[in-house]
């Protein structure tokens, strides 16, 4: 049933007597245009036949970590990793750049939850359906769409990355962010929807994790 109706193409939307509406009066209260027109699909970046030790990221990890690095060189690559001060990063989570390498390695800024969480200048982001309403519709191309989202408006407040899609099952009812996290308890629907998501993300440059 799910992969059928995850197959079935965006329509519009039907009265119960099965007749096709058309899309709603545009209103003193709706800021923007009707019909909503859903962008077209976007794919992520093409992986390098390399990857992921290319030769930009073996010259960087040269630079890093050379033989006999001494335990501050080791301290000045982890930083990339965990922790680290990017006074930049206005998100939940950050990493400070490693010192001393060229090309330099910029600082990674993370947001987190269903869609892209401004924490200190609220309003300049669009606020998420909750993840369960996402899957509810059993649409890729609505993921795909919401991934671009997430994406453009990600790096338009300089985030590198969103801790996200959240693909794990719901299994427990009292986890506290069930709803707005998970797509349910269904593997196949959480994984291809967070997919779809992450070809969106990945495809306007935004990182997920």
């Amino acid at each position: 049933m799910a992969a059928a109706l995850l197959a079935a193409p965006v329509g519009s939307g039907r009265t119960a007597e099965g007749e096709a509406t058309g899309p709603p009066p545009a209103g003193p209260d709706v800021p923007y245009s009707l019909p909503v027109v859903l962008p077209a699909p976007v794919q992520s970046p093409p992986i390098a036949p390399d990857a992921p030790y290319t030769r930009a990221v073996v010259g960087l990890l040269d630079q890093l970590l050379p033989p006999g690095a001494d335990a501050s060189r080791i301290e000045n690559a982890v930083s990339l990793l965990t922790g680290g001060a990017n006074p930049s990063c206005h998100g939940v989570g950050a990493n400070g750049a490693p010192r001393g390498t060229s090309p330099a390695i910029m600082p990674l800024c993370w947001a987190d939850a269903q869609g892209i969480n401004w924490l200190l200048r609220p309003g300049e982001t669009t606020a998420p359906m909750e993840m369960i309403g996402l899957a509810a519709t059993f649409d890729r191309v609505y993921a795909n769409a919401w991934g671009q989202v997430e994406g453009r408006e990600g790096r338009q407040l300089m985030m590198t990355g969103l801790l996200g899609p959240q693909v794990d099952l719901s299994t427990f009812v009292n986890w506290r962010r069930s709803v707005n996290s998970s797509s349910g308890e269904d593997p196949f629907l959480g994984g291809e929807l967070a997919a779809a998501q992450i070809e969106g993300m990945q495809g306007t440059g935004l990182m997920p994790r």
